[in-house]
């Protein structure tokens, strides 16, 4: 264990204790938060530093999920993929959307009017549906990557001309 990642730990537990936060080794295995959460900030921001961590990815979810349902770019890959999403795979990714957005909405609040409560409840409601959202998630890419080798190569130019 690096003293950076004992040094984090340590600032964590205190934060666990006082608010009954999940383990720090599972939350760090998720969403790296040894590695993201530099030594030498004011430990008082450190659920702050901490939900912005975890934020990050929710918001790469949440964004990876919202251009295949709605690609707005000029991107023939997101149009094909978005047009080859359908049935249970279509159902995760507006689910995976519908329950992340009410957290990306949450954490810019938390940024305006930051409270330690707050900021440790938005940390374990996470952490509480990370799991279904991996498997929502893996569905999803696993389905399109399987669009990419199951599809004919025509159906793919269609899209770009």
């Amino acid at each position: 264990m690096t003293q950076k990642h004992q040094s984090v730990a340590s600032v964590y537990k205190g934060f666990s204790d006082k608010y009954s936060l999940p383990s720090f080794k599972k939350l760090n295995n998720i969403f790296e938060i040894s590695a993201s959460l530099a030594d030498g900030k004011d430990p008082k921001f450190f659920l702050r530093d901490l939900r912005r961590c975890m934020v990050e990815k929710v918001s790469e979810c949440a964004n990876f999920v919202e251009d295949i349902l709605s690609p707005s770019s000029n991107s023939a890959a997101l149009f094909y993929e978005g047009r080859s999403i359908n049935g249970k795979v279509h159902e995760d990714a507006v689910l995976v959307l519908k329950t992340l957005m009410p957290f990306v909405r949450r954490s810019f609040l938390l940024d305006i009017l930051s409270d330690d409560s707050g900021e440790s409840k938005f940390i374990t409601e996470i952490f509480c549906i990370w799991g279904d959202i991996q498997q929502a998630i893996k569905r999803i890419s696993t389905s399109l990557e399987l669009s990419w080798k199951e599809k004919s190569k025509a159906n793919f130019e269609k899209y770009i001309g």
